[in-house]
């Protein structure tokens, strides 16, 4: 089970962007991939998922050894407590030889899974790590350790790293291209936020509900309902800086990356010469 956005704990179902996530992992691994990259918005779900599986791997089969480095303590911290809320939820319990603030040791299947942050642990290539889920990588302070992370998989291991953006030219930005033009051995998997389901607010779409000129653009660039430019609408004004909704919310990896960039040209005006590009080529 897992405890929800409204502090209820409820059966763990995927939720469309997890279903999505699962679909691209399978399609990715049906054409050989065993790394990923996933760029996400906030709040989506990407973590629960990837916790959730390692989990089960740990708990059914032998001897894995699954690792999870997070950006910052505090954020490792509340996604240890979501994968002991995950067993606690089991019934009955499984047993446990090793529990603590780092680490899970399960009994029956001789498995563990490791929880740290960037940067406090050196791994070696004698860890032969199973499964590796690096969060948030685009805001770690120093990236220099994922080389040694990675290097510490067994051949066969499943790496996931997922993260919101933090800007062009950063580690994860250079995976990223590097991934989608086919010179690196990660699968690039792009969610964008009108993928979750409860970013909408139907009850703001009243009579008197009017899209400007570029909320109209915009609408029709993604194809969007009322309803989730309703969200879009308030989400912006909730926000201390406006202008990061892109950031944190992208609509595309392009508007995500040169968002936090010292662009030359307006964001908006490529994005509309994009679109255009892209309708042409569609015709």
């Amino acid at each position: 089970k897992i405890v929800n956005k409204s502090t209820k704990t409820v059966p763990f179902k995927y939720n469309s962007v997890q279903q999505y996530i699962e679909r691209s992992l399978t399609e990715g691994k049906e054409k050989g991939y065993k790394k990923f990259l996933i760029l996400k918005s906030r709040k989506q779900g990407a973590s629960s998922l990837t916790l959730a599986k390692f989990l089960v791997r740990c708990l059914t089969m032998q001897n894995r050894r699954a690792v999870v480095i997070s950006h910052e303590s505090g954020a490792t911290q509340r996604l240890l407590k979501r994968v002991y809320d995950y067993i606690d939820s089991l019934k009955p319990r499984p047993p446990i030889d090793t529990e603590s603030t780092k680490e899970i040791g399960f009994t029956e299947t001789r498995s563990s899974y490791y929880l740290g942050t960037a940067g406090s642990k050196a791994f070696g290539r004698g860890d032969d790590i199973t499964d590796l889920h690096i969060s948030e990588l685009d805001w770690w302070e120093n990236t220099e350790s994922l080389t040694g992370l990675v290097e510490a998989c067994i051949p066969d291991a499943e790496v996931i790293i997922e993260t919101t953006c933090h800007g062009w030219g950063s580690k994860f930005h250079l995976l990223w291209t590097g991934a989608k033009s086919g010179e690196n051995d990660y699968y690039p998997i792009f969610i964008p936020w009108f993928m979750s389901d409860e970013y909408v607010k139907p009850e703001l779409v009243t009579p008197d509900f009017k899209l400007d000129d570029i909320e109209l653009k915009y609408r029709e660039r993604y194809g969007l309902s009322l309803e989730q430019m309703a969200w879009r609408r308030w989400k912006i004004r909730s926000m201390d800086r406006p202008e990061l909704f892109p950031q944190e919310y992208p609509a595309d990896d392009r508007e995500a990356f040169l968002t936090t960039g010292n662009a030359v040209f307006d964001n908006d005006i490529l994005s509309d010469l994009e679109f255009v590009g892209n309708r042409k080529q569609a015709v």
